[in-house]
C-alpha cells in the first residue's frame, strides 16, 4: 500500500502539450508520474537536459501510497537530509496515516498541500470542536478542527487548523503560528497527539470565541474591500458558469468600495495605498471575513485570484490588526455600515441566496 524506494533509479522524458513542458519521471522501471507544466520539476527542463535531470533525481528516495507518487527528495537530499526509517513511517502509517482528498474542501487541501499528490493527504483529522460565538445568533455556530500532517522527509509532525461556519461550509485554513506548530517526533506518540490537541484547542476556542465578536464591531478597511473586490472582479471576468456568475454579481454588489464609499471619500483614499489602510469600510471585519471564505470556497480560482490569495486576507482579518472600534467611530460615523451587516437580517447563508 505505501512504500518508500530509497536509491531510485530514475529516468526523465520531457513531454509537450497546450499546457506548457512537462517532466515525466519513470522510477526503478515501474511507476510513472507526470509533473504539472509549472512545477519546479518540469521548470529544470529549461536549464537542464533531461539526461542531465536524470542523474540529478536517481540516488534519491520516492515515497508511495497506493501506487502514487506523494513525496521525493533528489540525491543531494539523500546525502545530506532527513528521512524517516521504514519502521518509523510504519508508526506514522498507523498512528495517522492517509486520506483521500478528493471529496475534501479544496482551500484547505490547496493552501496545505505541498506534495505531489492532489489526491491524497498524509494527515488525519485528529479532532473536530464546535465554537459559539452569540454574538451571530443563529449563524454563529463554528466548527474549529485539528488535523495532524506528516511527512517522510520531516522530523516534525505539524498541525491544521481550520475555522468553518455550520451554516454555510465556508471555512478558513489558519496560516498563523500560534495555531500551526510543529511536534517532535518522540516515545508515546499517541499520547502526545492527544496532549497537544488538547492544548491547542483550548487556545483556539478561547482566542477565536472572542476575536470572531470583536469582528462584528470593527470594520474592514478600504484596502481590505478593494482588494476583496479585486478578487471578485478577476473571478467574474473569467467565469462562464452562470451559477458561478450569478453568485460573483451579487457579491460584487456587496463589496463594491467605489460604490458605496465614493459619496464619504476623495478619490485620493482609493488611489493611495496607504490612506486606504487607514480608513473604514462600509462592511464590517466578519462581513469581510465571511465573504472572502464564501469566494474561496464556492467559486473557482483562476490566474487573476487565487484561493492562497483569499486565504491570506482572511487570516489577515482574524489574526495581523485589532478592531480599531474608537477610529472607525471618530472616522466613519457618517458611513453607513452595510445592510448585509444586520445580524436580523439573518443573511447566514450561502451569499448567493436572498
Amino acid at each position: 500500500m505505501y512504500q518508500l524506494l530509497r536509491n531510485a533509479d530514475v529516468n526523465v522524458r520531457k513531454l509537450i502539450d497546450e499546457t506548457g513542458t512537462h517532466a515525466h519521471i519513470t522510477v526503478d522501471g515501474k511507476y510513472e508520474h507526470v509533473f504539472p507544466a509549472k512545477s519546479r520539476l518540469s521548470d529544470a527542463l529549461g536549464v537542464m537536459t533531461t539526461e542531465e535531470l536524470s542523474q540529478k533525481l536517481t540516488g534519491g528516495s520516492f515515497f508511495y501510497v497506493e501506487d502514487k507518487l506523494i513525496d521525493f527528495r533528489d540525491v543531494n537530499y539523500v546525502h545530506n537530509g532527513f528521512q524517516h526509517t521504514d519502521a518509523a513511517i510504519d508508526s506514522l502509517m498507523e498512528v495517522i496515516g492517509f486520506r483521500d482528498v478528493t471529496k475534501a474542501r479544496k482551500s484547505a487541501h490547496r493552501m496545505t498541500n505541498r506534495t505531489s499528490s492532489n489526491t491524497i493527504s498524509l494527515s488525519k483529522v485528529w479532532d473536530q470542536q464546535e465554537i459559539v460565538v452569540p454574538h451571530y445568533q443563529q449563524g454563529g455556530g463554528f466548527d474549529s478542527q485539528l488535523s495532524y500532517l506528516w511527512n517522510p522527509f520531516q522530523k516534525h509532525i505539524t498541525t491544521q487548523f481550520e475555522l468553518v461556519r455550520q451554516i454555510c461550509s465556508n471555512g478558513m485554513v489558519a496560516l498563523t503560528p500560534f495555531i500551526n506548530m510543529n511536534i517532535p517526533l518522540v516515545n508515546r506518540w499517541q499520547e502526545h497527539l492527544n496532549i497537544a490537541n488538547c492544548q491547542l484547542q483550548n487556545k483556539i476556542s478561547n482566542t477565536m470565541t472572542k476575536r470572531l465578536g470583536e469582528m462584528a464591531e470593527g470594520r474592514c478597511t478600504v484596502a481590505d474591500a478593494m482588494i476583496l473586490h479585486k478578487h471578485v472582479m478577476g473571478r467574474l471576468n473569467e467565469t462562464h458558469n452562470t451559477g458561478e456568475r450569478e453568485r460573483l454579481v451579487r457579491i460584487e454588489a456587496i463589496v463594491d468600495p467605489f460604490t458605496h464609499l465614493a459619496p464619504y471619500y476623495k478619490a485620493e483614499v482609493f488611489d493611495n495605498k496607504m490612506m486606504a489602510a487607514q480608513v473604514p469600510a462600509h462592511l464590517s471585519m466578519f462581513d469581510a471575513w465571511n465573504i472572502a471564505t464564501e469566494v474561496c470556497q464556492h467559486t473557482n480560482q483562476n490566474g487573476a485570484s487565487s484561493d492562497a490569495g483569499l486565504q491570506k486576507l482572511a487570516n489577515g482579518l482574524v489574526f495581523d490588526r485589532e478592531c480599531a472600534t474608537e477610529r472607525v467611530a471618530h472616522i466613519g460615523k457618517n458611513i453607513d455600515l452595510s445592510p448585509f451587516s444586520s445580524p436580523e437580517r439573518a443573511f447566514f447563508g450561502e451569499l448567493a441566496v436572498d
